[in-house]
């Protein structure tokens, strides 16, 4: 099977090794489907067991405790949905690391009673007295006060990436008593889950509304442009839902962890179509992990994603309304990108490029539409498609003084940039005026809007998205598929080309609107002309002469 499952004649057991390093756990089902969900807490785990073993930060046996803990609360989840009482094969914690795991006391208070079973003395072995008599009071709860009889059970969250309502239908206690938080608090590290503090329902913040409106109010300060906005609300939609976080304030340390493990599930090519983008992504990863499907989105994305859910953090920390924990910290959970930059750039080669336009929408016979103009400019420019699909219909300009045309890129009403160093004047590569590019351009000028006939599809669209399917039509028919290449390959092949041109770390800042610190200048509105047109013309024709 896959989803590192065996089959140990009718009953299932998860094995996975790593640099010579094997770990195997009975998960204690003869079920496939439940077999599948397991495993996959398992494998969700594993990725920092392992990690922790190979740099010898922890031993084997220590980390295997973790992943049966984790495959156990899973196997929990599963008899919960069918029946009242939880399974527990794993040994009795103390309230103390419930808490280290990030659970409120609550939440802590409800596991404990749903046990089926009293600790013995034997159960109790190595624990503290204060552990024990805190263990106890929870359990027995004498003294803990009752919750009004119509409050909802609170949701227990699973710190192996599952939730389900709590099994104890009778009434719980909003706090525990005084004495039930005597114990001195773990000392703080980096990495230690930190529960949010407790708010009411009614005092909580709703987490896509929340979100929604820091875009918005973002938008119209110009600090971000429209493709950073959507960008933004797709990463806190899906943490949304791979968390099951709904409020602002239930945000917690042991949240950004589940979120991280979970994209590391995600199939590659989840959410294309239309269809799947209406199944649960959680469906869609035990569907994956069932028919053995290439799972894990690429560092660079869980990272970005991190940067998103970090920024609403970041946001709410600042914002008194918001009750949310100071401690959380997003950047402890990113994981590290062991590929260096330049083996991440997928280029088109200048084959590539030359297929591409001799295909029926994009060689001189194609229409003249936007996808043939903005396609074009991207690859004689090397500027980002959002950057020339926004130009306003007087952002190709002529210089007074030296007669050059150039691309005048910088904020506007219709769009916003990457960033400061992104506001830039290209010159117009000599092969778009010969091709009637500035022909093109006189024609739209007196039309006040933008300058190609783009619109975005929805609230949250680029302009680029207008024309992506006829785009990865004409590029898929050109050069097949399966590559890595997008259309952002252009900008990528134009910078490679102009550093194999030997043209200077300065000037291809300017060009690109690279961040000085990495492209050692600034940008292109500070350049002469004529050095950066020199530059832009050495960019290859898209065409065999």
């Amino acid at each position: 099977m896959s989803g590192h499952i065996i089959d140990r004649g009718g009953r299932f057991a998860w094995r996975r090794s790593i640099r010579g390093i094997t770990i195997q756990i009975p998960l204690r089902t003869a079920n496939k489907r439940e077999a599948i969900e397991i495993a996959a807490a398992a494998t969700a785990a594993s990725y920092s067991v392992f990690h922790d073993i190979l740099s010898s930060r922890l031993d084997r046996n220590a980390g295997k405790g973790i992943i049966e803990r984790a495959a156990a609360a899973a196997s929990a989840q599963i008899t919960l949905r069918g029946s009242s009482m939880f399974f527990f094969p794993f040994p009795f914690e103390t309230v103390r690391s419930y808490r280290e795991q990030g659970f409120s006391d609550e939440e802590t208070r409800r596991f404990i009673k749903a046990r089926p079973e009293r600790p013995t003395d034997e159960d109790f072995q190595g624990w503290s007295k204060h552990d024990v008599a805190e263990y106890l009071m929870f359990l027995d709860g004498e003294d803990l006060p009752a919750a009004t009889p119509d409050s909802a059970p609170a949701s227990v969250v699973i710190h192996n990436h599952y939730h389900a309502p709590s099994p104890d239908p009778s009434p719980a206690p909003t706090t525990p008593p005084a004495t039930a938080t005597t114990t001195p608090p773990a000392p703080v590290t980096a990495a230690s889950p930190d529960p949010a503090p407790a708010a009411s329902p009614a005092s909580k913040t709703p987490l896509i509304p929340y979100a929604e409106d820091l875009n918005e109010r973002q938008l119209k300060g110009n600090h971000i442009n429209d493709g950073s906005a959507r960008d933004f609300l797709r990463a806190l939609n899906l943490f949304a839902e791979l968390t099951g976080i709904e409020f602002v304030e239930d945000i917690t340390q042991v949240s950004l962890t589940k979120f991280v493990d979970l994209m590391r599930e995600i199939p590659k090519d989840s959410r294309r179509s239309e269809k799947q983008r209406e199944i649960p992504m959680l469906e869609i990863i035990r569907d994956a992990i069932e028919n053995d499907t290439p799972r894990g989105l690429s560092v660079t994305t869980i990272n970005k994603n991190l940067v998103h859910v970090g920024k609403l953090i970041r946001h709410a920390k600042a914002d008194e309304s918001v009750n949310i924990s100071q401690r959380i910290n997003p950047s402890i959970v990113r994981p590290k990108d062991t590929e260096s930059k330049k083996d991440k750039r997928v280029m088109f080669s200048g084959d590539d490029i030359i297929k591409i336009f001799k295909h029926r929408l994009l060689n001189m016979s194609a229409e003249r539409n936007e996808l043939f103009w903005i396609a074009h400019c991207a690859a004689l420019s090397g500027a980002r498609k959002e950057e020339i699909s926004g130009l306003a219909h007087d952002e190709v300009r002529q210089d007074p003084d030296s007669g050059i045309w150039f691309f005048d890129i910088k904020p506007n009403d219709f769009r916003g940039l990457k960033n400061g160093q992104s506001k830039r004047r290209v010159p117009v590569h000599d092969d778009l005026i010969k091709i009637g590019f500035i022909d093109y351009v006189k024609s739209r000028q007196s039309k006040p809007g933008l300058l190609f006939d783009v619109r975005k599809k929805s609230k949250n669209a680029a302009y680029g998205d207008f024309f992506d399917y006829r785009w990865r039509k004409a590029m898929t028919e050109s050069i097949g598929s399966g590559h890595g290449k997008t259309f952002h390959s252009f900008r990528h092949s134009a910078t490679q080309h102009l550093l194999d041109q030997e043209v200077i770390e300065a000037t291809r800042a300017a060009i690109f609107g690279h961040d000085s610190g990495i492209e050692g200048g600034t940008y292109g509105g500070d350049w002469n002309l004529e050095t950066l047109q020199r530059a832009v013309n050495l960019l290859p024709s898209v065409r065999n002469k």
